[in-house]
């Protein structure tokens, strides 16, 4: 009897006859087979069975079928396709066509007289390469003497006029800091004189500082004073002389480098020695005059 009470307290799953046998065990699972499923306590461990129930039915779209016929053709490119001949033969320069490429190109842009003919006379070297030497010549002369006239005509007309050209590039390049010596340069480029470009720059400078209808004031002090003003204005947006973010160095030949690379930019400007001199030595306390 006591040994019985002993083996009960060591294994709780045994009966309380001391006589029942020991029931076996799930060892996968760790728990005792007979405590929670009796019925199964022989076969070992299974989970009761129960009837799945119906999943509702899942509405699928399904993509029509077409058929060939049905399926729209793709559309055609508007790229244009490169002929096997080659590219295509420009026209021939004739008076309506003259005037229609410089009638658009002076409406599209402020021009000179020698800009529009330039941009005449490449449409007629593109024409030329398609003709035979023979009619070259002859179809060149012609068409030279329509692009002459035409520049005329559009002249008279006051479409094109190369002091108010000249005006407004001057006015221009003083407001983004160019020197004078580079404003004349660039409009001979353009075919501008050089006594047009230097009566723009004087109407420019007047009109930048001011002066504009004031005889008393020289046009020298007046171009001077607006020459001026562009060095600061490059100066200050590149961040030379004054406008350093730092003091120069100690060491002479550094010093002497970032001042001659300074120089240099403010020359390829357009801006004499003296005023470069000028602006790169000014202290940032001192003042412009």
């Amino acid at each position: 009897m006591i040994l019985a009470n002993i083996q009960s307290m060591i294994r709780p799953d045994r009966k309380s006859e001391p006589g029942a046998p020991l029931q076996s065990r799930n060892l996968k699972h760790g728990t005792n087979a007979v405590s929670e499923y009796p019925h199964k306590a022989r076969s070992g461990f299974e989970q009761p069975k129960h009837k799945p129930r119906p999943s509702p039915p899942v509405a699928v779209d399904i993509p029509p079928v077409y058929e060939i016929e049905d399926i729209e053709a793709p559309r055609p490119s508007r790229r244009k396709k490169e002929t096997p001949s080659g590219p295509k033969k420009p026209r021939k320069m004739t008076a309506q066509r003259v005037r229609n490429i410089a009638e658009h190109y002076v409406s599209s842009r402020e021009c000179s007289e020698a800009m529009l003919r330039e941009c005449l006379e490449r449409r007629l070297k593109k024409r030329l390469m398609f003709i035979s030497e023979d009619d070259r010549h002859a179809e060149q002369a012609e068409a030279e003497e329509l692009i002459v006239t035409e520049v005329a005509r559009l002249v008279k007309a006051g479409l094109i006029s190369d002091a108010r050209y000249a005006e407004g590039r001057a006015r221009s390049g003083l407001a983004a800091g160019q020197g004078r010596r580079r404003i004349v340069m660039d409009l001979s480029r353009k075919g501008i004189s050089n006594e047009v470009a230097n009566d723009a720059l004087r109407e420019a400078s007047r009109e930048i500082t001011g002066t504009l209808g004031r005889a008393d004031i020289d046009d020298d002090e007046v171009q001077r004073s607006a020459e001026w003003e562009a060095a600061e204005t490059f100066a200050r947006k590149k961040r030379f002389g004054p406008y350093r973010g730092e003091e120069l160095p100690e060491d002479r030949l550094k010093a002497q480098k970032i001042w001659r690379k300074e120089a240099s930019a403010m020359a390829r400007r357009g801006f004499n020695v003296e005023l470069i001199r000028s602006i790169l030595e000014r202290e940032p306390e001192d003042p412009m005059f």
